[in-house]
């Protein structure tokens, strides 16, 4: 393996932002879309920072300060505190998810500033399109991210020299133990 293994749950903003493309193509709804962040992230709750740019469900009209300025971020922990109280989630088998939407770009906008101002970027855990045509899944127990979609879009993401992606299926080995994500080909 060149370089450093992925992280735990959050696809880099880079991976992230080349996905786009083949997403906004396989989709009608790409300016509505629903992200999950995993309501278990530190930095969301009391003495965290973090920044937001799109609606939260649950909150009627989202303070001023949610807002990002023109050309930075601006500290949103108590928008995302109160995001946190809301009662909109998605609720799966043993995670619960803080909802929110926005259009498709808004997925890289979810993160925490670090003293001193640098942005740690935070990929939503689920995500996907209103009219449902795909969803991307970043577990926050495995170091991979699962896009289901159909064949066209795995397709077009398989030919993505960039990406190192594979074709999974239902019985392929997916375990946070040993971090195994699937079979990558000729293995």
């Amino acid at each position: 393996m060149i370089g450093n293994p992925p992280e735990t749950g959050n696809l880099p903003p880079e991976l992230l932002m080349a996905l786009y493309p083949a997403l906004a193509e396989h989709t009608d709804t790409a300016d509505a879309c629903y992200f999950c962040l995993w309501h278990g992230y530190g930095f969301l709750y009391d003495g965290g920072i973090s920044s937001l740019t799109f609606t939260p469900i649950g909150i009627d009209e989202p303070p001023e300060a949610t807002r990002a300025a023109a050309g930075g971020w601006q500290p949103l922990s108590a928008a995302l505190r109160a995001a946190a109280r809301a009662p909109s989630r998605v609720q799966l088998p043993q995670r619960e998810y803080l909802l929110f939407e926005g259009p498709l770009e808004a997925a890289g906008e979810l993160g925490w500033f670090m003293p001193g101002g640098h942005f740690v970027a935070q990929s939503p855990n689920l995500f996907w399109p209103r009219d449902h045509a795909w969803c991307v899944a970043s577990e926050i127990d495995l170091p991979c991210t699962f896009v289901a979609g159909s064949n066209r879009l795995v397709e077009t993401l398989l030919a993505q020299p960039h990406l190192e992606a594979w074709r999974v299926f239902a019985d392929d080995p997916v375990t946070a133990d040993s971090g195994d994500c699937g079979t990558p080909p000729n293995e």
